[in-house]
């Protein structure tokens, strides 16, 4: 039975910093190829905006280096717009250098890391990198704070590798526990909270658990 996980990649706007010793003029660049970039990768022209983003990365990087949030920003959003493409692989390689980037700049309990490993460990899952995805998304649940954002999505995720990898019941409380976030931060309308309501419903039928499983279907 096919479950269904909700990617939170979108891309992000540039960061604009004031570096000593670098021109309005080349920053103001850098901005332009995000801002271009993002709009191309609404219109769904994904390669256009890894192009774009790739110029925006190589400016950040050659101001700052590579512990820097700007680049750690273009190439968050090179590894989104690869996810888009399809290329998993590289959309991989791009969203694990910028966690490690922030991990080591904002720290582990900043949402804007919580946020990449939860993207990362959902991108590990749909490619069947069932414990790869359950080792990144663990992390992330061991970051987060009561009430994050990304909690629905994060207990959604390791309830259903858990579920791949045969763990029926220990996934049971983690689709419990996305619906409880969904209601609260999204509301009963919203698509996460079906989505962890239609795993839940079919890991019960999965159980032979069919009365438990009506109410949520």
């Amino acid at each position: 039975m096919k479950r269904y996980l909700l990617f939170l990649g979108a891309v992000i706007s540039a960061l604009v910093s004031n570096s000593f010793g670098v021109s309005a003029q080349t920053l103001a660049e850098a901005e332009s190829y995000m801002e271009q970039g993002g709009e191309m990768f609404t219109a769904g022209k994904y390669e256009e905006a890894v192009d774009l983003f790739a110029k925006a990365a190589e400016i950040h990087k050659s101001i700052s280096g590579e512990m820097d949030m700007e680049y750690s920003t273009a190439i968050l959003n090179i590894g989104v717009a690869c996810t888009s493409l399809g290329d998993f692989e590289t959309a991989a390689a791009f969203i694990s250098k910028a966690a490690e980037i922030r991990k080591v700049i904002i720290g582990e309990e900043d949402e804007r890391y919580i946020n990449v490993l939860a993207n990362l460990g959902v991108l590990y899952y749909n490619m069947g990198k069932f414990p790869e995805s359950l080792g990144v998304l663990q992390s992330a649940e061991k970051s987060m704070k009561e009430g994050s954002p990304v909690c629905a999505v994060v207990y959604n995720a390791i309830a259903s590798v858990m579920q791949d990898m045969g763990l029926y019941e220990e996934s049971l409380p983690y689709y419990t526990k996305s619906m409880e976030c969904a209601e609260r931060d999204y509301g009963k309308t919203d698509p996460q909270y079906a989505v962890a309501m239609y795993n839940l419903a079919n890991l019960y039928r999965t159980l032979g658990r069919t009365e438990e499983a009506l109410p949520y279907f």
